[in-house]
């Protein structure tokens, strides 16, 4: 049984000429335990998917499974099994992180002790036993996040779904927080759903995705196999002593083109992996010395964008 499993679901908003259709037949499975990623530009449908898992909107047409329930006919079960982060969360501004999740584990009917005890360990999990008691008009962005996280985790649930939660947070609170959903997922087999524009977060998280543009889905599956559809080649950097009479380049195996930019060559190949052996081997017969080599590999970045603009 998947943990999400999302069927044909289309949702339209406006009427008349001003009718837009956000979702258009889109169909993704989350297994137990993973973190899947849910990727697509502005206006793609990521957060209007994340509001119909929610029940915070209902489709018109399609079906939507959360733990085997149907999202439609199960609204007051779900809740208890299920939660959402988002970006940028924002709360009673004169409340204090203490005083806003207490309020939260009453709306989940969580007992005062056991609501109590959670928001210690949360505060110690997230590390804002320091602000707990301050308002949260006084907080920081990251702080901020990371009440609007343990709000998310209130009632231990076992899916999670997260729009944008890293956006604009510093890379240490990002770090801090993206290793948190990694235990989560692998410890608690907590199933994450996560929407996200920081693509490296992604890749490090996921490693299976859905890419939405205008409502529907142009890609899913493994990220490695998606990469390699596209078939964007390898780029290898090299740093020689010299580059005079280096067009022999062009002739090693693997190799589709290169140029010299400023220092160093940039050397595009269909597999940077098959051929840095021919090419140092070339290198060092042509009496060669290589000072520095950096091999980058086809980014999630890159297809992403290749796909979208397709």
């Amino acid at each position: 049984m998947y943990a999400i499993e999302v069927k044909n679901v289309s949702k339209t908003f406006g009427k008349g000429k001003h009718k837009v259709k956000v979702l258009d037949g889109v169909s993704l499975r989350v297994k137990r335990g993973e973190i899947y990623g849910l990727l697509g530009p502005n206006g793609a449908g990521k957060t209007t998917l994340i509001y119909t898992l929610s029940n915070i909107l209902i489709p018109e047409r399609g079906s939507v499974k959360v733990l085997g329930y149907d999202a439609l006919t199960n609204r007051k079960e779900l809740p208890k099994k299920m939660n959402i982060c988002f970006g940028n969360a924002f709360f009673f501004f004169s409340f204090t992180p203490k005083q806003i999740l207490t309020y939260y584990s009453y709306l989940h009917d969580i007992p005062r002790s056991k609501a109590k005890k959670k928001i210690e360990e949360l505060s110690e999990l997230l590390k804002f036993k320091h602000f707990i008691n301050r308002e949260f008009s006084e907080l920081s962005k990251g702080m901020r996040q990371k009440v609007a996280l343990a709000k998310s985790l209130l009632n231990e649930p076992e899916v999670l779904l997260l729009d944008e939660p890293t956006v604009g947070l510093d890379v240490d609170v990002a770090t801090e927080i993206r290793n948190i959903f990694r235990d989560l997922a692998k410890d608690n087999g907590v199933s994450i759903l996560l929407t996200s524009h920081y693509m490296g977060e992604v890749e490090t998280l996921c490693k299976r995705i859905t890419l939405l543009n205008k409502g529907r889905v142009i890609r899913d599956g493994n990220i490695g196999a998606i990469k390699k559809s596209i078939r964007a080649p390898d780029a290898i950097y090299v740093i020689l002593k010299n580059y005079d009479n280096i067009d022999f380049v062009k002739k090693i195996r693997g190799v589709k083109d290169y140029e010299i930019i400023d220092d160093r060559m940039k050397i595009l190949t269909s597999s940077s992996k098959n051929t840095i052996e021919p090419l140092l081997k070339t290198l060092k017969m042509k009496k060669r010395k290589v000072l520095d080599l950096e091999v980058k590999n086809t980014t999630l970045e890159e297809a992403f964008l290749k796909l979208v603009r397709k």
